[in-house]
């Protein structure tokens, strides 16, 4: 975004609840930031899970926080699972079709989100009428 983009998601509806979500996560994108640098710094095998895990828990953390309807159906189907039948789908790589429609409705949710995030960025923008986005 150009500083004028900027200045329209600072003064929109969505910006300020992005701003607040991110507000919300801090302290998980705080360890996610650190675990990425200590990673990039010693390529470790140890520093990668626990960035990964760190990624994962600020994910979720924006998650909830954006989408929490979407994200609290989407944990309760998983919840519902075994253990056993989760890593049976993982050894046969359908894991992805575990809770796919509550799945899909939260990245609908958040994606949704980002989209009037750029829309109301982009609001008055030279760019705003080009469509191909």
């Amino acid at each position: 975004f150009d500083e004028k983009e900027r200045e329209n998601l600072r003064n929109s509806e969505t910006g300020n609840e992005i701003m607040s979500i991110l507000a919300s996560c801090r302290e998980d994108r705080s360890k996610t930031m650190a675990s990425m640098k200590l990673l990039e710094e010693s390529g470790d095998e140890e520093n990668e899970k626990a960035h990964e895990m760190n990624l994962l828990r600020f994910q979720t953390c924006l998650l909830r926080k954006s989408c929490p309807g979407r994200m609290s159906r989407f944990e309760n189907c998983w919840t519902k699972i075994s253990r056993r039948m989760i890593r049976e789908q993982r050894a046969y790589a359908v894991s992805r079709f575990t809770c796919q429609s509550e799945r899909q409705a939260l990245e609908r949710c958040a994606g949704s989100l980002v989209s009037r995030s750029v829309r109301e960025a982009m609001e008055d923008s030279a760019l705003a009428d080009v469509d191909d986005f």
